[in-house]
């Protein structure tokens, strides 16, 4: 990691490497560009997030999305931090 008082330059800058920035960090290097990716937490990444779940609705506004799915979500499990665990059977989407 560079120091921020040096001198840069880079084809791209990412801000941001949730799901969406590192990947299209990873597809800019890829094609070849050189990349400066920048998050705001000291290591991206951390702590995992999870980014899998599409809610069922989204078949609404993008069409058939079947072909895409790995697994379909029968209830659901949310941890919050003041609440504590809420589940949800027969979980839709």
């Amino acid at each position: 990691m560079r120091s921020v008082s040096e001198p840069m330059t880079s084809d791209v800058i990412v801000l941001g490497l949730g799901p969406a920035g590192a990947s299209a960090a990873a597809t800019a290097a890829s094609a070849g560009l050189s990349v400066i990716a920048v998050d705001r937490k000291a290591e991206a990444g951390v702590p995992v997030q999870c980014a899998e779940f599409v809610p069922a609705m989204i078949g609404q506004e993008a069409g058939s999305i079947a072909a895409s799915f790995r697994q379909t979500i029968d209830s659901m499990d949310t941890f919050l931090t003041n609440i504590g665990v809420e589940h949800t059977p027969d979980f839709r989407g």
